[in-house]
């Protein structure tokens, strides 16, 4: 069933420019990024409610290529021009059982240097070694101990290596075959008490 309106889809011409705009009426502007189709990118306002305002801009306003959404017809006109809702049902569409993320274990060269710039980040202080929360979801800054920690390092250097989902999942705790999940490293919890 739909809940509640998720966010409002602002199409701009110039999303620095309209970004610039909204902070001076007070708005928090959040930098996004590029979408995956390579023709838009966002910035986002976000609200206490957990609806936000996405500001979308066409990264090339003279390339006629339009996103499946079909956002160019509004253009050149700028506005409102879309809307998403939420949904209560959403644990009906994951077979595995995941609810959400639980935990981000963090590859650092320097585990305490990464807690300090987590700490400054979220602006919680947490005892050394012990992970943060950022909501429902813990953050572990990891030195290479194990393989896929070195590998991270020497290859992408520090950021996100893996993930633990939260949820009613089948059976025993499951690691998620790295090839299906394109080199992410995601961990399924176990169900909480076996029937």
């Amino acid at each position: 069933m739909l809940t509640r309106l998720d966010h409002l889809v602002i199409l701009v011409r110039d999303l620095d420019f309209a970004a610039a705009g909204y902070e001076r009426l007070g708005f928090a502007v959040t930098p996004g990024g590029e979408h995956a189709d390579g023709l838009t990118r966002n910035a986002l306002i976000p609200f206490e409610d957990g609806s936000y305002f996405e500001l979308v801009s066409f990264l090339n306003p003279e390339d006629t290529r339009d996103n499946v959404w079909g956002w160019r017809t509004f253009l050149p006109h700028e506005g409102l021009i879309d809307y998403c809702v939420a949904s209560d049902d959403m644990a009906a569409e994951h077979p595995n059982g995941v609810t959400g993320i639980s935990r981000l274990e963090i590859a650092a060269s320097d585990a305490k240097e990464a807690a300090a710039s987590l700490t400054a980040l979220i602006g919680r202080s947490s005892d050394t070694g012990t992970p943060m929360q950022l909501g429902d979801c813990s953050l572990s800054p990891v030195t290479a101990e194990r393989e896929d920690e070195a590998r991270r390092l020497e290859t992408r250097g520090s950021g996100p290596l893996t993930v633990d989902l939260v949820g009613e999942t089948p059976g025993r705790a499951l690691a998620l075959d790295p090839l299906l999940t394109h080199g992410v490293g995601i961990r399924l919890p176990p169900r909480s008490s076996e029937g």
